[in-house]
């Protein structure tokens, strides 16, 4: 019976494999400095740059798909297609985060996009960045309250209002427009809607104003909040 070669019996700077064809173990380099025709080596040494098509180091991701393993300049795992079938967009400064935090850079900075089903489609997810401060004179009539720059559409997200009597309270995409939102308001109790608006109400077309009008005359006064797109 053929006896085995067992890996304690091979020094450490080579593995034993076998590349000729026969039942004898063949020692290959593990340094690219191998001395026979049976030992596995390319035409550049250690820490050289590669020359010609040296044999690559890879393995199958998750999908399946083959993939080279790479190595980062201070010699750690790098893989070269980490993520596949997913569209992302990478920080290409972390030192000039919006809210103004000085970058650390031995924190791990990681982004990612919350998406928001709306019925049909899937809405990134909106944060209020403007607020409209509005302070109405006693009206039954439909009024003006938020006009978004030229080009954009505003988006509802919520707001708290105080009127002087009890009545209803009626929003609509620009004047006369389609209803988007109907409060009940009770005389000098704040009206506070923003928890369940989420992303908001979308104005339907650009240049649209945000109106508001009082089923009795009121007085009206806070605030509307959510941004313009």
């Amino acid at each position: 019976m053929a006896s085995a070669t067992r890996f304690s019996d091979i020094p450490d700077a080579s593995i034993t494999h076998n590349v000729d064809g026969t039942n004898s173990p063949n020692v290959v380099s593990t340094s690219g400095t191998g001395a026979l025709a049976t030992q596995v080596q390319g035409p550049a040494a250690d820490g050289a740059t590669a020359v010609g098509n040296p044999v690559q180091i890879g393995g199958k991701d998750g999908f399946g798909n083959i993939q080279a393993l790479s190595i980062e300049t201070d010699g750690r795992l790098f893989g070269t297609n980490r993520i596949t079938n997913f569209a992302f967009t990478a920080f290409a400064n972390v030192n000039t985060q919006a809210d103004g935090q000085v970058n650390n850079s031995s924190v791990l900075f990681v982004a990612s996009q919350n998406s928001m089903y709306n019925g049909a489609t899937w809405d990134r997810s909106r944060t209020p960045n403007t607020g409209k401060y509005i302070q109405l004179a006693s009206s039954a009539a439909e009024q003006n309250i938020w006009t978004p720059a030229a080009g954009k559409k505003f988006r509802l997200m919520g707001f708290i209002l105080t009127t002087d009597v009890d009545c209803n309270l009626t929003f609509r995409d620009n004047p006369t427009g389609a209803l988007i939102f109907l409060a009940s308001a009770k005389a000098l109790v704040p009206t506070i809607t923003p928890p369940n608006l989420v992303n908001g109400f979308l104005s339907g077309n650009i240049n649209r104003i945000l109106t508001i009008q009082a089923s009795a005359a009121a007085t009206i006064f806070g605030t509307v909040f959510g941004c313009e797109e």
